[in-house]
């Protein structure tokens, strides 16, 4: 589901081309219907925008305000004349006082004390009569006229067309003004004052109207060039495709498809059904390689939605980048489902994954095999190179590995196509980016992944392997014995994981915390008490110590679900005893009461899920006998670390670890050869201190590192 909704938004491939240009045709095409060959889309809208370039704006010219501009010109001349017959000096008076407010010093001068005021004032109603006729319009309306080639202008005589720069603005006003005063000897700047003071805009565009003209002139452009006859012979056999003739075939096939006469139902329907049939094979056998090697994800639901978001999110992420953005299928980053599998899972699962997607893209959705070569081969490398990192700034280097790798595999087909270095070209910088996308995708994806489906990465575990974490440096100060057997724990089941092929960084990280439940009361576990003094537990009843045994594993789940320790650490504190014996409390018990039940005294589990957490179980078990050795010879610890893998073979601890005898064989090696090794080395610590006396009270009990921890 999550596939088929990721590749929906995919654009549709559009097959293979019809009758591709330059192509020889191998049979005849005879016409079968009348039908106009289509213009080219490009040349259609030249056209189109050559039409619309005659089209003219349409104005209303509104008469009122024409009848107020020669109200306001003959106001001024009544006030001139009264102000005048006054002599012009007048000191009061409303009228004087608003003719001085509407006109300069200069124009005043002019109209009140000038020898030619009546022929000023009679030049400025022919001037602003003409004006008002031809259309006057404000600076904004100009601006917007100005898009158009001509204005009709409409009033109720009818209309007339003028050239958009025939209209009047205050700016033509005033030059044509002030060419009138020169011409006639009058003062310019006065005439000028006065006609732009009385003349208003009396023309308002009409969009409606503009809008009609245009959408009419865009439908009067023919979309065709001419009409193909029944019967006509479009192109002969093994003739050569040119454009005018590609046209008219595609123009054929458009037209019959419209008609009903195009493709056959099967020929539409072939490509789908190719696809969906590609789909379903890809898609199974990538379920059946889940279900032969990786069962147990299939069986865990939460696993299996980390697949498909990881997988889903880079296909919806290349859907709309090739289908709404347009961009080239190189810049799907595929790389990023390589990086987030094997941080996640494994590289195995990582190329599997990475893979599925490729040949979704490059086979159904029209990537191309220079999609499946370059970003195949690019993923693959990721993978290679993902388990190098241990800083999320190692990001940045396989970024600049995988862009060379995109490069030298684009570089090497176009010279393998005949030096095509235009293709090469193209792709570059797609290929580049490529890398620069995923690792966007995976820094962002990354940590929500972890927090919301309660995953770790090796980055992860890293971080948490930092033993100046709060919670390690609480151990330590708190309870500095379980510190120090929580690091041989840890160091025991790395080791044995290498040998197996688990994940050892995170056998190392459950080792370090799998007993951080003992914080809360340390002095209550033996290897926290100093030696020659006794244990305050060993004073409680069996049944106290084994609730409190119970309880350190409760509260260890606790605390690192406090810390936001990752599920499989969580689930490792949880599993690092399984069912085992709690030895010491049941011995006791017997002493009381010789028919104690074993079942009583046993951890309540469960048992080991993992193979980390089951040699984490192993490695507990094996530092705490190896402890109690007082000659830790090699066959002695080898023969006790066979014993603890043995027994819990024998309580069925390890049935749902997933450990094989195989692995178990190479796990006790891997103890046996690190535990010889820590026991040579303190031995030989002991003997180069003379000093050192054991005690020999003391020597059926004394334990390398401590007292033994339970």
């Amino acid at each position: 589901m999550a596939i088929g909704v990721s590749l929906a938004s995919w654009p549709a491939p559009t097959g293979p081309a019809e009758y591709p240009l330059g192509e020889v045709q191998p049979t005849t095409v005879i016409a079968d219907m009348d039908f106009p060959v289509l213009k080219d889309v490009q040349e259609l809208e030249r056209e189109r925008e050559r039409r619309l370039e005659t089209v003219p704006a349409v104005v209303v010219r509104e008469d009122s305000s024409s009848v107020s501009a020669y109200r306001k010109l003959r106001w001024i001349r009544d006030q001139v004349e009264t102000l005048r017959a006054r002599g012009g000096d007048a000191t009061t008076g409303a009228d004087r006082s608003e003719l001085v407010l509407t006109f300069s010093q200069s124009t005043l001068l002019s109209l009140l004390l000038g020898p030619r005021t009546d022929e000023l004032l009679s030049q400025a109603e022919l001037l602003l009569q003409e004006v008002m006729q031809r259309g006057y319009v404000d600076m904004d309306l100009a601006e917007e006229l100005a898009a158009y080639p001509s204005v009709r202008i409409t009033d109720l005589l009818g209309s007339v067309t003028i050239p958009s720069d025939q209209l009047m603005t205050p700016d033509r006003v005033g030059e044509l003004a002030r060419s009138r005063a020169v011409q006639a000897g009058l003062p310019a700047g006065a005439l000028a004052d006065i006609v732009l003071h009385c003349a208003e805009p009396n023309l308002r565009l009409e969009q409606g109207d503009t809008k009609a003209l245009r959408e009419e002139a865009v439908a009067s452009v023919e979309p065709h060039t001419r009409i193909v006859r029944r019967g006509e012979k479009i192109i002969g056999a093994h003739e050569v495709i040119t454009p005018e003739v590609q046209r008219v075939l595609q123009s054929y096939v458009y037209w019959r498809g419209q008609r009903g006469l195009g493709i056959r139902f099967w020929d539409r329907t072939a490509p789908l059904l190719g696809d969906l049939v590609l789909v379903f094979v890809l898609v199974g056998a990538f379920v059946t390689y889940l279900w032969i090697h990786r069962r147990p994800l299939l069986e865990r639901p939460v696993d299996f939605w980390l697949l498909l978001v990881i997988l889903g999110s880079v296909l919806l992420l290349g859907g709309g980048l090739v289908r709404f953005l347009g961009l080239p299928h190189l810049l799907v980053p595929i790389s990023a489902i390589a990086i987030l599998m094997t941080l996640f899972f494994d590289a195995r699962l990582a190329i599997a994954t990475s893979l599925l997607a490729v040949f979704l893209i490059g086979l159904v959705a029209d990537g191309g095999m220079p999609f499946v070569a370059v970003i195949g081969i690019g993923a693959v490398v990721a993978v290679l190179l993902t388990p190098s990192l241990r800083r999320r700034t190692h990001f940045y280097r396989i970024l600049g590995v995988i862009s060379g790798v995109h490069l030298a595999l684009l570089a090497g087909m176009s010279l393998a196509d005949a030096g095509q270095f235009g293709f090469f070209l193209r792709g570059a910088v797609a290929s580049m980016a490529n890398p620069l996308l995923a690792t966007a995708v995976v820094l962002l994806l990354l940590p929500i992944s972890e927090s919301v489906f309660h995953r770790s990465t090796d980055l992860s575990l890293l971080e948490l392997a930092d033993l100046n974490r709060p919670a390690l440096r609480r151990l330590m100060l708190v309870a500095p014995g379980t510190y120090h057997h929580s690091l041989m724990v840890g160091t025991l089941a790395e080791s044995s994981a290498n040998a197996i092929g688990a994940n050892p960084l995170l056998a190392r990280v459950i080792g370090y915390y799998h007993d951080i439940g003992k914080v809360g009361k340390p002095d209550l576990f033996r290897e926290n008490v100093q030696l020659g003094r006794k244990a305050p537990r060993d004073r409680l009843a069996p049944s106290m110590s084994r609730l409190i045994l119970e309880r350190h594993v409760r509260e260890g789940v606790q605390l690192g679900q406090a810390e936001r320790l990752p599920r499989e650490v969580i689930q490792g504190i949880r599993e690092h005893h399984g069912f085992g014996l709690m030895k010491e409390a049941f011995d006791r018990a017997c002493l009381a009461d010789p028919k104690t039940p074993p079942a009583q005294y046993c951890y309540p589990g469960p048992r080991p899920t993992s193979r980390e957490a089951a040699l984490v179980l192993l490695a507990n078990q094996v530092d705490e006998v190896s402890r109690e050795l007082a000659d830790p010879t090699p066959s002695r610890i080898k023969r006790l670390v066979h014993d603890v893998v043995q027994e819990n073979l024998d309580n069925a601890n390890l049935d749902e670890s997933g450990l094989t005898l195989s692995d178990l064989a190479q796990a006790r090696a891997a103890f046996v050869s690190l535990l010889t090794a820590a026991h040579r080395a303190r031995a030989q610590s002991r003997r180069d201190r003379p000093e050192s006396r054991p005690d020999p009270g003391l020597e059926g009990s004394r334990s390398l590192g401590g007292p033994r921890a339970v």
